[in-house]
């Protein structure tokens, strides 16, 4: 289970990880979920409870913003339990998400109308379209894929809302004709708000390896998103100027057979001697020559016609290159930003470098260093919030003030001193986040253990998920769910 998931639908989203998949994928990054026979057994009443608890987070400005969200493995294998778990929340109204392959439907594992009754209690699905070629989806997860087509065309049918996944891998998933068909089939469908193209990765290799599988994409690159979409833009750029520009050669070519129309006329006339009125083929006596000039015509103003459409056509064609150059414009500025956010992570890195030094190792390899005291060190150095001077005389001038009131009226009133001291230095606002606090702490502790536990197998993974962490602090600062006191109160805890 995950309590804080940003990427599974939209808003915050309790993320719930169904045991069994049927699918064998290639690339798949858990496939510790594949058997039945491992996880923890729970009721859906139970863990709706377990989910709500987390009701806090779903809200942005008094609006819902969030819900729970079933994946797997694959959900459908237990379609009875998640359909139970999703009419709870709708009754409770939170908004409920199914995030699903699709390869148990219409199957004998799955009845019409079990589906049927899930459907109607979930608000999104997001579908995992693998691959549109049956028989390189066979090969890539071990399954047929008509039955998920069917599902995709079923859903969009019944009006249910589809969020659309596809991961590229490089030379498998990423090629032209497997884009342009699945490009094609989505344009079909009328209920598809979202489609996300997900770069590969070799995150899950490790657990294959603790399972004794062999990882069948061993070498197999790993794009980054940005790599993706500066591709698929120069792509798009690529085929603009290349229809631009046979577009041009037409136009060249239509200006020369105008030209060549015009002398045809003026050739006919002068033979027929009927004067120079270029447009006047009634002068003209040769009933022959009327009707070659009037077929001239004819064409000269297909060719004006068809001028007409391809500047047109050349025009809606620059403004889209605006539009993809303003697009790698943005992302230029994205590269900058994460430029920045790499300096900060390699300082991290060479603090913990400095840390490992200090016993005598500065290998790769697993040490005796305490990982505690190099997280210790990079907190330090990185991870503490924003605090700036200002804020500080702020503070300092606000319990000045608090302490003024206190020693003209506490004689007079000492309840209203009371409180207006509780609200001036902020206690109040402790007590109101101390829930919320405890539990987004927790997830900070989660983190900080990953990054240990990475510390000595993967150091620039553990490099990342360092510099997450600083900036899941500080935005977990900004939005309240943790005070300043507290995470100052609670720092050496994290730590």
């Amino acid at each position: 289970m995950e309590s804080f998931g940003l990427v599974d639908g939209p808003g915050v989203r309790f993320v719930i990880f169904m045991q069994g998949c049927p699918m064998r994928c290639q690339y798949c990054h858990n496939p510790e979920t594949w058997s039945r026979d491992t996880g923890t057994w729970w009721t859906a009443e139970d863990l709706f409870q377990r989910a709500y608890r987390y009701k806090n987070y779903w809200k942005k400005k008094n609006k819902e913003n969030g819900g729970i969200t079933v994946s797997g493995g694959e959900p459908l294998l237990q379609c009875e339990f998640v359909t139970e778990l999703f009419e709870l929340a709708k009754k409770k109204g939170v908004h409920t998400a199914l995030d699903t392959s699709g390869c148990l439907f219409a199957t004998d594992q799955l009845p019409m109308e079990q589906f049927e009754r899930l459907a109607k209690v979930t608000d999104l699905v997001l579908l995992d379209l693998k691959m549109m070629n049956g028989v390189g989806h066979r090969g890539l997860t071990g399954r047929d894929n008509s039955n998920i087509l069917e599902m995709a065309q079923w859903l969009s049918d019944h009006g249910k809302e589809m969020w659309i996944r596809h991961v590229c891998v490089p030379g498998l998933t990423d090629s032209k004709k497997e884009l342009t068909e699945m490009r094609q089939f989505l344009d079909r469908l009328q209920t598809v708000t979202r489609v996300e193209l997900l770069p590969y990765h070799t995150m899950g290799k490790m657990e294959w390896e603790k399972l004794g599988l062999s990882y069948p994409l061993n070498g197999v690159p790993m794009p980054t998103e940005e790599n993706m979409i500066n591709q698929y833009i120069k792509k798009q750029l690529e085929e603009s100027n290349a229809r631009i520009e046979k577009k041009h050669q037409r136009q060249e070519y239509l200006r020369h057979e105008e030209e060549s129309c015009l002398l045809k006329i003026k050739e006919l006339w002068e033979q027929q001697d009927v004067g120079m009125e270029l447009f006047s083929p009634r002068s003209a006596e040769d009933s022959t020559t009327r009707r070659e000039i009037s077929e001239i015509k004819q064409r000269l103003e297909e060719i004006r016609l068809e001028q007409k459409q391809l500047s047109q056509e050349i025009s809606n064609a620059k403004e889209e290159q605006t539009k993809y150059q303003d697009m790698l414009l943005e992302i230029k500025k994205k590269e900058s930003i994460s430029m920045e956010m790499n300096g900060m992570a390699d300082k991290t890195n060479i603090c913990m470098a400095g840390a490992e030094q200090k016993t005598g190792n500065a290998g790769g390899e697993k040490t005796d260093i305490d990982p505690e005291k190099a997280l210790e060190e990079a907190e330090q150095t990185h991870f503490e919030p924003e605090y700036t001077k200002q804020q500080e005389v702020g503070e300092k001038n606000t319990a000045e003030n608090a302490t003024g009131f206190v020693e003209t009226v506490e004689k007079k009133q000492p309840d209203l001193v009371e409180e207006k001291l509780e609200n001036a230095t902020g206690r109040n606002n402790i007590k109101r986040n101390e829930l919320d606090g405890n539990e987004v702490l927790k997830q900070i502790l989660t983190k900080v253990e990953r990054c240990i536990a990475l510390w000595g197998t993967d150091r620039g993974k553990c490099k990342n998920e360092m510099v997450h962490l600083k900036y899941y602090i500080k935005s977990m600062v900004s939005q309240g769910y943790v005070s300043r006191e507290t995470q100052e109160r609670k720092n050496g805890d994290m730590t």
